[in-house]
């Protein structure tokens, strides 16, 4: 039961301190705004105007700084362009090409020896398994 009472007082404690920094605050609101000559929520409109018009700006300049960067880029690339005549030529040395590795010798092995049946490299593990 002392406990519930300790407990009991601390919270009337703590609401009565609440009701006078309350007290406090608003005393602090009306010296302010005598001050001022203005209320503290239309000083605190015109903070929050001006940094939201310090963000916008600042936006503003940033998108800008990308446009610029963005133009310099395009003034670097290069467009290159091909005649259709230029095209047929280099498909037709592309496909000698093709047959120029199957003639080479160096691509095949020269004798049976050299050959050391690691066909597990295509896929396969070796385990061949014959379904009738």
């Amino acid at each position: 039961m002392f406990e519930n009472e300790l407990l009991k007082m601390m919270v009337n404690d703590h609401e009565e301190d609440k009701k006078l920094k309350s007290k406090k605050m608003e005393m602090l609101y009306v010296v302010s705004e005598n001050k001022m000559d203005k209320s503290v929520q239309a000083e605190y409109d015109q903070i929050e105007i001006q940094i939201v018009e310090a963000r916008r700006v600042e936006r503003e300049k940033k998108a800008a700084e990308e446009a610029v960067e963005v133009e310099k880029y395009r003034g670097k690339k290069k467009i290159v362009a091909y005649s259709d005549d230029d095209d047929d030529e280099y498909e037709d040395e592309k496909e000698d090409d093709e047959f120029d590795d199957l003639s080479d010798s160096a691509n095949y092995p020269k004798d049976d020896k050299d050959d050391d049946d690691d066909d597990d490299a295509q896929g396969g593990g070796g385990n061949l398994q014959i379904v009738k």
